[in-house]
């Protein structure tokens, strides 16, 4: 139960990060390309991000033997983690190749982005080394190391997406608002 509670924190934070990054914009490896055109690429890229995640994490909240082994727990969260970690490179690279967009500040635009999900990648190998190391001898440590690690994540996690919030693209934005998945990715639920 308590490893469900941190593949859905994982998913969330993550999905907030996506989320986050769709409301300010990304880029880089397609030249320059016009705003709307950027914000497409973006929200496509962002919402099969969080569609993989999603996923994820709800076949690893499915699939998961709470009753099992400690260590059998363990290595499902790990494989969780490499999951969540194959997919951010995935959108880090469709990032990269969503180009960056015809505003003022677009290339720094798209170094923030790029930048940010550098980061929410190695907070995400940062919590898969801390994981590896959850001792399996003691269930109420093994509980509470797991529960700091997901604490940690989504905490992490939410200060750098909340970095993303300074980017000042008004051109962006205005084409991320008028974008039909862009604004299906912002709406609620």
């Amino acid at each position: 139960m308590v490893l469900r509670t941190a593949a859905r924190i994982v998913g969330a934070s993550v999905v907030t990060l996506a989320l986050v990054a769709c409301g300010n914009g990304d880029g880089d490896g397609e030249g320059i390309v016009s705003a709307q055109t950027y914000a497409q690429r973006l929200c496509a890229n962002m919402q099969s991000y969080i569609d993989e995640v999603a996923m994820q994490s709800t076949d690893f909240a499915g699939e998961l033997n709470p009753a099992g082994e400690l260590d059998e727990q363990r290595d499902a969260l790990l494989a969780f983690l490499d999951d969540v970690l194959v997919a951010t490179d995935r959108l880090i690279a469709g990032i990269e190749r969503a180009g960056v967009p015809d505003v003022d500040n677009g290339e720094e635009v798209v170094a923030a982005i790029g930048d940010t999900f550098a980061e929410a990648r190695a907070i995400l190998v940062d919590a898969r080394g801390q994981v590896e190391a959850i001792s399996v001898d003691d269930p109420q440590m093994f509980a509470d190391q797991r529960n700091e690690i997901g604490e940690t994540i989504q905490a992490s996690l939410g200060e750098i997406g909340s970095s993303l919030a300074s980017i000042d693209a008004p051109e962006l934005t205005a084409a991320l608002s008028s974008d039909p998945e862009c604004a299906a990715l912002s709406a609620p639920g």
